[in-house]
Order: C-alpha cells, then sequence, then structure tokens
C-alpha cells in the first residue's frame, strides 16, 4: 500500500489527470510491479491517450531510443475485446481490439505508452 501512495504522490506532482492516475495504478496493480521496477517505470518517458482501435495513434513527442511496452484499457467495459498495440515504431502504433473469434470493432481505448 505505501508503494501505491508513493506513486499516487509522484503522478499528482507531474501533474496527470485523475483518471490517467486510476488507469496507472490498475495497470500496475496487475502486473504488480516490485520494488526493484517501480524505480524503473517513473525513471522512462511516460506518454498516454486516448482514441478509437482500428487506428494508427500517434504518441505526442517522439521517443528519443525505443518503446518499451504500450498497455491500454477499453473505455466502454461491456464489450468482451482484447486490447493490443502493434507495429510499433517511436513515433506511433496501431491499436486494435479482438474478441475470441478474432473479429475486430471500433471500441474507444485509454493507452499508456511506456519508453526511452
Amino acid at each position: 500500500m505505501k508503494l501505491m501512495v508513493s506513486l499516487i504522490r509522484q503522478l499528482q506532482l507531474i501533474g496527470i489527470k485523475t483518471n490517467l492516475e486510476s488507469f496507472a495504478i490498475t495497470i500496475l496493480m496487475e502486473h504488480m510491479l516490485n520494488r526493484n521496477q517501480l524505480p524503473l517505470f517513473l525513471w522512462v518517458s511516460k506518454q498516454w491517450g486516448y482514441g478509437n482501435s482500428e487506428s494508427t495513434q500517434t504518441f505526442p513527442v517522439k521517443y528519443p531510443k525505443t518503446v518499451i511496452g504500450i498497455y491500454g484499457s477499453k473505455r466502454a467495459i461491456n464489450y468482451e475485446y482484447t486490447f493490443a498495440a502493434t507495429s510499433i515504431t517511436n513515433t506511433n502504433f496501431f491499436m486494435s481490439t479482438r474478441n475470441a473469434e478474432g473479429n475486430s470493432r471500433v471500441i474507444a481505448c485509454n493507452w499508456l505508452a511506456i519508453g526511452q
């Protein structure tokens, strides 16, 4: 819990909106970052946004080196679709959603990219 409080304070210090704080905390809790991994998360460059799936998303700022990972969530929770980021470069990525049968559907999604 102390780790989460520290992360919330860090996010508040850099001016991130409350809904992104919730999104980041959910992602961190799902992946259960340990104490050795959290400093790396805070050190790397983070960018976020939202848009419709089945489209190319452009990062607000080009990553100088590489993208480490992109995490996403659907804004509409009543769909049984999975978020995926493909064709990742240091300037953009393709955001898609697929159901168990492999069919796509345009769904509004939030995303968080981590890179350096």
